[in-house]
């Protein structure tokens, strides 16, 4: 009879319901979003970092390293950092992107081996060569496109022969495409300058030192070590993690008032029902559970709501970069679940004590 008066109740008034319901969703979207962002940035970094150990990464002062596509380094300043003491190879690399496709990245073959994904096999064919017109692709992008060995893909109205397809890694790079330097540079029309710089220094152990030195002789470029930008990816995420603790708490203060109103407004306006059942039988704890019951349920369908949304809205930012810079993850749905069942649970307290505690004769006989 209890769970009965749960189900009517919601839907007895179905805007003020959907209206609580729809608040509680905004909120955990919010949360989800933001939250997801965090770990899908520290996730491509940490995996990024698996293949790029012991170097040295430049890229443009006052560009964050997620976004070093937008990044400049002019060719000289890439010539001079050949001649700093303790280094031992430099790599220019050039990254774009074209227009309903992953990330391009342009390197010429002889640094391959310095850089993301590229020792982890080919699925089938060869590395590109230096001054043709050739790109690899990664896994997904390459299934996705349906492309093969042999096939031509234009980006930027660069024509190329695709010549090999990596292995799947499970990071960003299984939508990207790599082609020579010099391509690069027809494709995204640079060619004085690159994106960023890939150092390997001549002692895994003098990384740091080395990228000190690069900054402290100049002003306009950022050089860092493994252990630097793992430290930036944390601090990044960090900062995350406080804006969206900061706007959960907003969200769950707003969407706990918000329920409390509405279970508050439904036990009075319901107590003449609730005397009733009191009347015959239900007990103070019964009562208070079902007014409980009723505040939860509508947190979890609010939750399911914003998990909804925050799916959909993931789903369209990764595929607009062609890039998973926002991650969804299990536990990231069971915490949502528990966040919003944890405000339905507290919101749903005082409205449930006054209904546990009306006295079935006088509510009764409320009109």
């Amino acid at each position: 009879m209890l769970y009965e008066m749960v189900a009517r109740e919601l839907g007895r008034n179905h805007l003020r319901s959907a209206l609580t319901i729809l608040g509680i969703g905004i909120g955990i979207f919010l949360v989800i979003t933001l939250s997801s962002f965090s770990r899908g940035i520290e996730q491509n970094i940490e995996n990024d970092l698996k293949y790029m150990s012991g170097l040295i990464t430049v890229v443009q002062k006052g560009i964050g390293f997620q976004n070093y596509m937008f990044s400049k380094i002019d060719n000289g300043v890439v010539e001079e950092l050949k001649d700093i003491a303790g280094v031992e190879e430099v790599a220019p690399v050039i990254i774009t992107r074209v227009s309903g496709f992953g990330p391009v990245m342009g390197m010429d073959p002889e640094h391959f081996d310095m850089f993301s994904g590229i020792e982890v096999g080919f699925e089938e064919g060869r590395e590109i060569e230096r001054d043709a017109y050739e790109v690899m692709l990664g896994h997904d992008i390459a299934e996705k496109l349906k492309l093969g060995i042999g096939d031509y893909i234009t980006l930027n109205g660069i024509k190329l022969e695709v010549v090999g397809i990596f292995k799947k890694t499970g990071t960003e790079d299984d939508n990207a495409a790599l082609v020579s330097l010099d391509m690069a540079r027809e494709i995204a029309d640079m060619k004085d300058e690159v994106t960023m710089v890939m150092i390997k220094p001549e002692n895994v152990e003098d990384a740091k030192s080395v990228a000190e030195e690069i900054n402290s002789m100049y002003d306009d470029i950022r050089a860092a070590s493994d252990e630097d930008v793992r430290k930036y990816a944390h601090k990044l995420t960090s900062q995350l993690n406080i804006l969206t603790f900061v706007i959960g708490g907003v969200a769950a203060f707003i969407a706990g008032i918000v329920i409390m109103n509405v279970m508050i407004m439904s036990v009075r306006e319901r107590r003449r029902e609730i005397g009733i059942i009191k009347a015959i039988g239900a007990s103070n704890m019964q009562v208070l559970g079902e007014i409980m019951i009723e505040s939860i349920i509508m947190s979890i369908i609010g939750a399911g709501i914003g998990i909804a949304m925050s799916f959909f809205a993931v789903y369209l930012i990764n595929h607009m970069l062609a890039k998973a810079i926002a991650v969804i993850t299990p536990e990231l749905l069971i915490e949502a679940v528990a966040f919003a069942s944890t405000i339905g649970l507290l919101a749903g307290i005082l409205p449930a004590r006054q209904a546990a505690r009306l006295d079935p004769v006088v509510a009764i006989r409320y009109e």
